[in-house]
């Protein structure tokens, strides 16, 4: 009987994968467009320090990524499947708009900082409050003027399905392994 389950239960596993897998779209076409590839856990690729892969996209096939890390730079090839997640960069913004970027972190950090450490005895906690605000906004604000950072888009990259039996303890089973 457990035999006529498990085989039910493949046989309908199989019957949905095949039009997941169908139904995915395909990847965005983002050769020639500055990336950011996060590598899974214990992944490397030569020529790089740490998990993230960031430069221009040249070449996609099924197996690998060809990103050239520097303009005139021989390419690094990353394989597909070292990769976990696949950023778009959309750019660095100007100095204002960094500056406003900043000054609105600033402000959240701010408040928290005066709700948990600026505790003066002489002030309310409203005053507490505007004094991190105003603080945290120029603060803020100062630091995108000076540092302005690039952002960065999640790139949708299509769902993978992979169905493979097993054997533990002499019990068939089945490994199915939904990537996103």
């Amino acid at each position: 009987m457990r035999t006529i389950t498990s085989g039910l239960a493949l046989a309908a596993i199989l019957a949905f994968a095949a039009p997941v897998a169908a139904q995915t779209p395909p990847p965005p076409a983002l050769t020639g467009q500055r990336v950011m590839l996060v590598l899974e856990r214990g992944q490397s690729v030569e020529g790089v320090r740490g998990r993230e892969v960031r430069g221009t996209l040249v070449a996609a096939d099924s197996a690998t990524l060809s990103v050239e890390l520097r303009p005139g730079d021989t390419p690094v090839q990353v394989p597909r499947a070292a990769v976990r997640q696949t950023f778009v960069s959309l750019g660095v913004p100007d100095r204002m708009q960094s500056a406003g970027l900043g000054a609105a972190a600033g402000i959240g950090t701010g408040v928290a900082a005066s709700l948990t450490y600026l505790e003066n005895e002489n002030l309310s906690t409203g005053e507490n409050v505007m004094a991190g605000v105003i603080g945290g906004a120029l603060g803020g604000a100062l630091a995108g003027v000076l540092f302005p950072q690039e952002r960065w888009s999640d790139a949708s990259t299509p769902v993978s399905l992979s169905i493979a039996p097993t054997v533990t303890s002499g019990s068939p089973g089945l490994a199915v392994t939904l990537r996103f």
